[in-house]
């Protein structure tokens, strides 16, 4: 995972996110190599994003005593995240 990226969003705020990177080559516990079976992985890419997403938003949740909410962004699509009385219309 490279560390996050502070990106100017609108004046005096910024967008704190990270890129997560997967190996294609993982080793395992008996320390043999193998490939990930990349189709499996992108048939859940959208699972995996969201489960990534959350475990990041809960740790720097817990560990700055901060509760989030989701927003809408665009109808049907999923929300996404701000930091509760931070957002648009707060």
């Amino acid at each position: 995972m490279c560390g996050p990226d502070l990106s100017p969003i609108r004046p005096c705020e910024v967008l704190l996110h990270t890129h997560c990177l997967i190996a294609n080559r993982p080793q395992r516990l008996d320390g043999s190599w193998y490939a990930l079976d990349t189709r499996r992985l992108l048939q859940h890419v959208v699972a995996a994003g969201t489960l990534y997403t959350l475990t990041i938003t809960t740790e720097v949740s817990e560990k700055l005593g901060l509760a989030t909410v989701p927003r809408e962004v665009t109808p049907g699509l999923r929300p996404v995240m701000e930091i509760a009385g931070r957002g648009p219309g707060s």
